[in-house]
């Protein structure tokens, strides 16, 4: 057997023993698995150690001195740099290293777990891990600012803030559409029949002619007065309206139509 075959056969015997390899575990703490990962190594490196003295493995490292330890603690670093990540439990290996992390306060080792395993595909696999966990902290700060209390408050003077801009800016609005109004309805106050017919021939200026009073809409047209082309914007602008308008409709058809006593070449 390869010197770092041996983890390769723990990863295998766990999975066909059906080992526990989850680091969350809260029934059996992946014990088997822990120990059997300790226990292996230390024998791997020359210790005479047994499981069998022990489900747990902090009994048999604490049997091993300073020199013991650091044997223990490089045979496991060689054995995860000869691993490859993507043919093994990654849960399992999370477990493994949690188990090695930090170096030094764990295995009496002047390096750090990263700084160790740089450059193994193992390494690779837990600088990422690193990394998203780095992450998923920043996002948690981030919503734990964002849920603060004074967050929250500011938030709320924000949107109150916000909504009584949007209302000020609809009232303004509102207010510039009636003085509008009130200044067409008075130009339109002015004019004469004809002129008023002329301006909604015209297209009444992009203006809702539903705004129109009754005795502002003109609704007798005199055939010297419309065109063929302003008789039919005058139709498609009144189209199907009643009252007044209906009345218009009525008077420019009656313009239109040959044999009309009032009709006028074109």
């Amino acid at each position: 057997m390869a010197e770092t075959d041996w983890l390769v056969d723990l990863f295998h015997k766990a999975k066909a023993s059906h080992w526990c390899m989850s680091l969350g575990c809260t029934t059996c703490g992946s014990m088997e698995f822990r120990t059997a990962f300790v226990v292996t190594a230390a024998q791997r490196a020359g210790m005479d150690v047994s499981r069998a003295e022990s489900r747990n493995a902090h009994p048999v490292v604490s049997k091993l001195n300073a020199e013991e330890l650091a044997k223990v603690f490089e045979t496991m670093i060689r054995a995860l740099r000869a691993l490859d990540a993507r043919k093994v439990d990654t849960d399992g290996l999370e477990v493994l290293l949690h188990d090695l992390n930090p170096p030094m306060l764990r295995w009496g080792a002047l390096t750090s777990l990263k700084e160790a395993l740089k450059g193994s595909s193992v390494g690779d696999w837990y600088e990422s891990e690193l990394e998203w966990e780095r992450m998923q902290r920043a996002r948690a700060r981030e919503r734990e600012f964002f849920e603060s209390p004074g967050q929250t408050v500011l938030r709320r003077a924000e949107k109150r803030a916000a909504r009584a801009s949007e209302h000020e800016n609809r009232v303004h609005a509102g207010a510039l559409r009636g003085a509008r109004r009130t200044a067409l309805l008075a130009e339109l106050a002015g004019m004469n029949d004809a002129a008023r017919l002329a301006w909604l021939a015209g297209g009444a200026d992009g203006a809702p002619i539903d705004m129109l009073p009754a005795d502002l809409i003109p609704t007798h047209v005199e055939p010297s007065s419309l065109d063929r082309p302003a008789a039919d914007t005058l139709l498609r602008l009144i189209g199907a309206r009643r009252g007044p308008w209906r009345k218009l409709r009525e008077s420019i058809l009656a313009c239109l139509a040959p044999n009309s006593p009032d009709s006028s070449p074109t």
